[in-house]
């Protein structure tokens, strides 16, 4: 009880003087929940202080969302950048790895890239692309079609700068993918549905056609 006061409330000296006296939180579900509070808050200093203790990054919530997506969800870029920086923390090094590319569970499944760019945060889209994000990794939306973050870019006329970066990236890491995969047609086809006409020249000029 003291810890999760502690936490909700934001206070970093307590939270380290709780941890210090305490067992490792190594499979502790209420601080799994408590530490994705924290990423989703923006409370940067005392996620990783619980990460550090012993909670996994890799731990999901009820819908199979990660601490990443919580800090992405929150849209604190300081949050994403230092749980991306975990990796190379030893304190940490026995957690197997951050799962960037991770999907939720639920029946829309999303990952940190797609809500990312759908919420407009361009800042976090580059430091998760950076972090090796895939933005090709397509989701299954109603079993019926997939989706991936072009698409959600390509639809918005206000994800332009979001939808440039996605398409360099692609092009980095699978250069035929803009001209011959069928999700970055179905993105040119959301572009021109939406008359989304600087989306629509992007793609154009990466060689997508529909």
């Amino acid at each position: 009880r003291a810890l999760t006061e502690a936490v909700e409330t934001n206070n970093i000296d307590q939270v380290r003087k709780i941890l210090a006296t305490g067992p490792r939180l190594n499979n502790d579900p209420m601080a799994a929940k408590l530490c994705m509070f924290a990423a989703l808050h923006g409370y940067a200093d005392i996620m990783i202080e619980l990460l550090t203790s012993g909670v996994s990054p890799d731990v999901r919530g009820g819908f199979g969302q990660t601490v990443l997506m919580c800090a992405v969800e929150g849209g604190h870029d300081s949050t994403v950048t230092s749980l991306l920086g975990l990796q190379s923390l030893e304190e940490v090094a026995y957690n197997s790895p951050l799962i960037i590319n991770a999907f939720t569970t639920d029946k829309f499944p999303v990952n940190a890239l797609m809500m990312a760019t759908r919420s407009g945060k361009l800042n976090i889209v580059q430091h998760l692309l950076l972090a090796g994000a895939d933005p090709t990794l397509a989701s299954t939306q109603s079993n019926t079609r997939m989706i991936t973050p072009l698409e959600f870019a390509a639809s918005n006329d206000e994800l332009t700068h979001i939808l440039e970066l996605l398409i360099q990236a692609i092009n980095r890491l699978h250069p035929d993918y803009m001209a011959h995969d069928i999700p970055a047609k179905l993105a040119f086809v959301e572009a021109v549905k939406n008359k989304n006409v600087s989306a629509t020249r992007l793609l154009y000029n990466a060689g997508v056609r529909a």
